[in-house]
């Protein structure tokens, strides 16, 4: 295991103790890691996407990271998660914000708050590694600066209704 990851576990673990489930994660993103170092660090050196990420984290059973598993996922607990997230970030910004969005920013957030049917039709599949998860925000004024988006949403007849243009 990457020694400064294995440092980091150990102290976690003296915050609270890791159990089983939470170690194997780890040592599977670990693996997942040293997997995509070469090759991620050549892609960077490119200026190219490595496209090789969302299959080497589907082959290590990490692209449902944080979703339950009731929909398929890992279900990994936030002291997981924010150790993921810093092994992750050793590999550079690709790679960590990949991870970030598709488990948190999109499969989390679908998995709070979209409705059953959006569960049983995107999440299984985006945590399997089938489906890619992806946000949007962005703004002809904004770009996607989050502070400066004018979008806004009202509470009406039992729905919502959104205003504002995205680009």
């Amino acid at each position: 295991m990457e020694k400064s990851f294995a440092e980091s576990i150990q102290l976690a673990s003296k915050l609270r103790k890791l159990n089983n489930d939470q170690l194997k994660i780890l040592e599977r993103i670990d693996e997942a890691c040293q997997e995509l170092y070469l090759p991620e660090f050549e892609h960077y050196i490119a200026h190219k996407y490595n496209e090789q990420t969302p299959e080497i984290l589907k082959k290590h059973g990490l692209m449902g990271l944080t979703v339950s598993p009731e929909h398929g996922g890992a279900g990994a607990d936030s002291l997981t998660w924010a150790l993921a997230l810093e092994r992750f970030g050793q590999l550079g910004l690709g790679v960590v914000t990949f991870v970030d969005v598709h488990c948190l920013l999109a499969s989390l957030a679908l998995e709070q708050w979209g409705s059953e049917f959006q569960k049983k039709k995107y999440l299984a599949s985006a945590a399997k590694g089938e489906r890619i998860m992806a946000y949007g925000l962005t703004e002809p004024e904004a770009g996607s600066e989050p502070t400066s988006l004018k979008t806004s949403y009202e509470e009406r007849d039992g729905g919502y209704v959104l205003t504002g243009t995205n680009t």
